[in-house]
């Protein structure tokens, strides 16, 4: 209905056929494609270990969130979404992540949403990250999240279904109220769960129809993998792999594939993300 929007802007200078594939491919869960990517761990513990000897807490999830805040600032295409048939680029990089107040089968679940410009270092993006998991596992916090979940809860069936049904329709039509975008998980740039903490395999979750995310990465539990030497020998190597589902909508297929390289270097070198960006790129008008 209208084409503004209070977490982004319409891309308008896009080619005719890019154009026309998010009026195709209506539903963000008809269009996602999926990848993996397997890491060894002694890259990740090397750096943690270094860094913990120069008075620095970080984590597989630092380094995997900081990875990606700092490739959607260099690759703004990934930093869009589709919603009613047009392509949108987010005003910020938001990051969803799931979080358990306890490791028990009884404990609650919150969800948070980190807010990144995308200049942060990897300093920055721990310091951010643990600061917010800590504030909403403290058993006594409710975030905007929960309590707009509760809110929805506490209603009679019939009114949930309505409102919910009532609120995809002001998404779709760029109606919704800013006070639940920025409350709402489900409109950010992306989802990551750790399942690794869990000691879960990787897998490939699906994006939601509801809200903007257009990437979700899955990291998986560390596994022992045999692999051939140079001298032909047979050992056994310690990785995880990463679970990519992504909205092909956003961008096309050689963008993608240079992007995801672009990640895996960050991943394999995770001090080159020591030192602030800059300034992030703009995606185009």
């Amino acid at each position: 209905m209208f084409s503004k929007r209070s977490d982004g802007r319409l891309i308008k200078g896009l080619d005719p056929f890019f154009k026309l594939i998010p009026q195709i491919m209506y539903r963000r869960s008809e269009s996602q494609i999926f990848y993996k990517q397997d890491l060894t761990t002694d890259i990740f513990d090397a750096y943690i270990k270094e860094k913990r000897a120069e008075g620095y807490e970080l984590s597989y999830m630092t380094i995997i969130i900081t990875a990606l805040v700092r490739l959607l600032a260099l690759r703004p295409s990934l930093n869009r979404f589709a919603i009613n048939g047009r392509l949108y680029a987010h005003n910020n990089i938001e990051i969803s992540l799931a979080v358990k107040k306890e490791l028990s089968d009884e404990a609650e679940e919150t969800t948070i949403k980190v807010i990144f410009d995308g200049t942060e270092s990897i300093y920055d993006v721990n310091e951010k990250i643990n600061e917010t998991i800590q504030l909403n596992k403290m058993a006594t916090t409710s975030n905007s999240t929960d309590k707009l979940a509760r809110w929805f809860m506490s209603l009679p069936n019939f009114l949930i279904r309505f409102f919910v049904v009532t609120l995809m329709r002001f998404d779709l039509w760029n109606m919704m109220p800013k006070s639940i975008l920025e409350a709402s998980p489900f409109h950010a740039s992306a989802w990551i769960t750790n399942i690794k903490s869990i000691k879960l395999n990787y897998l490939y979750h699906h994006l939601y129809d509801f809200g903007t995310a257009s990437f979700f990465v899955a990291i998986g539990k560390t596994n022992n993998e045999p692999f051939s030497t140079l001298s032909g020998n047979i050992e056994s190597k310690r990785i995880f792999t990463l679970g990519y589902t992504i909205d092909e909508r956003i961008c096309d297929g050689f963008y993608l594939s240079q992007s995801l390289r672009i990640y895996e270097k960050y991943l394999k070198s995770p001090s080159l993300l020591e030192e602030r960006l800059e300034q992030k790129i703009e995606d185009v008008d």
